[in-house]
């Protein structure tokens, strides 16, 4: 086995939550900016997480005029778009919608394992021109440069199989192209930065769920537990920065001082 993915797969974390406890909604956007010495002009890449098939406005007017003002290049999905047992309808339009404007690039979360149904979920989301990406990268030119984005399936695909996806996911590492690297799960930043990815980009932990002011640390999340280290935001290890999202799920999860957010990340040349 490869020791930089050395790993142990935690049993996951589920729980059930009442539907009518969610504070401070609204959605939000949220910016980071990169500098890279990989690009000679800038890229704007755009993180939707952990949707969990809610709908923002009619037909997900919202959620895509959102997407529309922040003028992405790209459109990253790293997983928990659909929800386990539950209708795709309001998924589709968005997921529709994006896809017609924008180059949309995907990686499974743990609720498209929990369905059993991973792999129809992926030939789903494909069907509508987006990359899917389950240990295996593409090289993408947005905005005339040369950017490598690659991906894995959460760990619930399996200990060996996730290994195995992400040695091959790796593979885009050269040290010439900005390589992102699409991975649902946040507290495995440690083994990701062994690889030297310019770029994570991950969800899951919903923003900690909770956060009581002045106390802006996420209060939970599944995997991490209580004051979780990785609730979102941005994480930097080795040479790689990690940009978490606190996702944008109404439905089954409550959220107090954690709105749904939609995440902008610019990468800029560096000076």
């Amino acid at each position: 086995m490869d020791k930089r993915i050395k790993y142990y797969l935690d049993a996951p974390l589920r729980f059930t939550y009442g539907k009518n406890f969610y504070p401070w909604e609204k959605l939000t956007a949220r910016y980071f900016q990169i500098p890279t010495d990989k690009i000679k002009r800038p890229v704007r890449l755009a993180l939707i997480s952990d949707l969990h098939r809610t709908c923002y406005g009619k037909d997900q007017s919202e959620l895509i005029a959102a997407v529309k003002h922040g003028r992405p290049d790209a459109i990253l999905f790293p997983g928990d778009i659909m929800e386990n047992g539950c209708p795709h309808s309001k998924t589709d339009l968005l997921l529709d919608a994006l896809s017609r404007r924008y180059p949309c690039y995907y990686a499974t979360g743990n609720h498209e394992f929990y369905a059993g149904k991973a792999d129809t979920v992926k030939d789903h989301i494909a069907s509508f021109g987006i990359i899917v990406l389950d240990g295996r990268y593409t090289e993408a030119s947005l905005n005339g440069q040369r950017i490598r984005i690659c991906g894995t399936d959460d760990p619930q695909t399996g200990k060996r199989q996730w290994q195995k996806q992400l040695l091959h996911a790796a593979e885009a590492v050269d040290g010439t192209a900005f390589t992102v690297l699409l991975a649902h799960q946040p507290s495995l930043l440690e083994i990701y930065s062994r690889f030297g990815f310019d770029l994570v980009v991950s969800g899951h932990a919903h923003g900690g769920q909770l956060r009581i002011p002045p106390f802006q640390r996420g209060m939970f999340a599944p995997g991490q537990g209580f004051f979780p280290e990785y609730a979102g935001g941005e994480y930097h290890q080795k040479d790689t920065t990690m940009i978490v999202g606190h996702g944008l799920a109404k439905n089954i999860f409550p959220r107090f001082g954690n709105p749904p957010e939609i995440v902008f990340i610019r990468l800029v040349p560096k000076k």
